[in-house]
């Protein structure tokens, strides 16, 4: 699940309710991994410690163990990116060991540089619980790229190498590189995930000059450059060098990669004709996906390249320079969510409510995404959106809102965060007194769940299921 909470901050999950309403939510979906957006740097651990609490109370797994697992990343900007993992008995964090820490004045870029290993290790015969409380930090990272002879830079867009290819300030964030380790009893995968938040624009219809600039450079990034590096072509995929059970050096090869986030680029407004808009966003998609507005996830096939030559490991210091961005092809990946709306209409609601794109009429814009391939990811079942053509889900949160006591799986009751709006007089919560009402009110309107949603946040979660048997 890729999900932005609207500034996750303890401030907000000590509002009566709230943390229980976001819990049931990703508890009713089913998800192994949940990585969040937006998450505010003061007093985070206490916000994570209370939203872990939290889903471990709606989902408490064997000896409530479940969701114990969650780890920040180094900061960005204002934020942080955290995952939270459900077991860290079947999946755990791929971090780093050695080499560049993957800070903001040391991002990741030339991944041979890096040993990675499994957090808290990689015997999985021994239990990871009780977690322990130094947890490391998920690395972010930059492009590994020359730049061509047009390139002033080979840098994130944005940002300045003065500050380490970093600079404060909404909309200069570098992503973050969230890998994990998952385990069962068909063999293990190593799965990848780039975790992007990029600024908005105001107004739906302006073109996000930056947003566009820092996707078309996510080609860039080594990951993506070892899963393959030449996806047109007779591309070949790369290796990490990951510690083993008893800390020898193993050569894994990269035959996964999934970048998601809140790229603040529309995918419903993705298509090569058309205005300004709808070109300009295609070109910078196009970067790693050729897959238009409502295309279906079912093609391109996404596949990994074939496997390189296995190195000798540890890497050694001579190695060859990153590929000019002149020289770097495109990726082509999936893309989850095509024809569905991931971010919430701001209120008031249009009159007549128009009837989609789904879920109508509380979704507008496909802002949040996942773009995937590899040898399992490629199973996702393309079974959602219109025409059952995605292999995403963007979860309906307006239409789990209800009255008084939530009692089926996904429900939630807003009663108590309402209230604490409505005091404040904030979030247009005042125009929704049903949210507080017990169950035998009136019902709840359209314009109620969609208040009552954007309470939580104006995002709705985005969730992608593959299987590793």
């Amino acid at each position: 699940m890729n999900w932005n909470i609207e500034h996750l901050s303890d401030k907000k999950l000590t509002i009566a309710g709230m943390a229980t309403a976001i819990a049931r939510t990703i508890a009713a979906a089913d998800v192994d991994i949940v990585l969040l957006l937006e998450v505010r740097q003061a007093n985070v651990n206490t916000a994570m410690a209370t939203l872990s609490n939290a889903l471990n109370a709606a989902e408490p797994g064997a000896a409530g163990n479940n969701w114990r697992g969650y780890f920040l990343s180094q900061p960005t900007g204002s934020e942080y990116y955290a995952a939270l993992i459900r077991d860290l008995d079947a999946i755990r964090p791929v971090v780093v060991s050695t080499g560049p820490p993957g800070t903001v004045n040391q991002p990741l870029e030339d991944l041979r540089h890096n040993v990675f290993t499994l957090w808290p290790s990689a015997n999985w015969a021994a239990t990871a619980y009780p977690v322990a409380a130094a947890r490391p930090a998920l690395p972010i990272c930059d492009v590994f790229v020359t730049p061509g002879r047009a390139a002033k830079r080979a840098r994130f867009a944005g940002q300045t190498i003065a500050n380490g290819g970093f600079a404060l300030g909404n909309g200069f964030r570098l992503p973050a590189l969230a890998m994990f380790w998952i385990h069962t009893a068909g063999g293990d995968y190593l799965v990848p995930f780039v975790v992007c938040h990029y600024a908005a624009v105001r107004g739906a219809a302006m073109r996000n000059v930056l947003g566009q600039a820092q996707f078309a450079q996510l080609k860039g990034l080594h990951i993506a450059q070892l899963f393959n590096d030449n996806p047109a072509g007779a591309g070949t995929s790369g290796y990490l060098d990951v510690l083993d059970a008893t800390n020898a050096h193993q050569a894994k090869q990269v035959e996964e990669v999934c970048f998601t986030g809140d790229f603040n680029i529309n995918f419903l407004r993705n298509l090569p004709a058309g205005n300004k808009l709808t070109r300009t966003n295609n070109a910078a998609l196009g970067k790693l996906t050729p897959t238009p507005q409502r295309g279906g996830s079912a093609t391109p096939p996404a596949p990994a390249g074939a496997p390189g030559a296995v190195p000798a490991l540890p890497y050694g210091a001579a190695l060859p320079p990153p590929p000019t961005a002149s020289q770097m092809p495109d990726q082509i990946l999936r893309a989850a969510v095509t024809t569905q709306g991931t971010i919430q209409r701001a209120y008031p609601l249009p009159n007549p409510l128009p009837a989609g794109p789904p879920p109508a009429p509380y979704a507008s814009a496909a802002f949040d995404n996942f773009f995937y391939g590899g040898t399992r990811l490629t199973s996702a079942a393309v079974a959602y959106g219109v025409g059952a053509a995605d292999a995403g889900q963007v979860v309906n949160v307006p239409a789990n809102v209800v009255q008084g006591v939530a009692a089926a799986a996904g429900q939630i009751g807003l009663a108590t965060v309402a209230a604490h709006y409505t005091g404040k007089a904030k979030k247009n919560a005042a125009l929704a007194p049903n949210l507080q009402l017990a169950p035998g009110g009136p019902a709840l309107s359209a314009a109620d769940r969609l208040i009552g949603a954007r309470l939580l946040s104006d995002h709705l979660p985005v969730v992608l299921t593959f299987t590793c048997p």
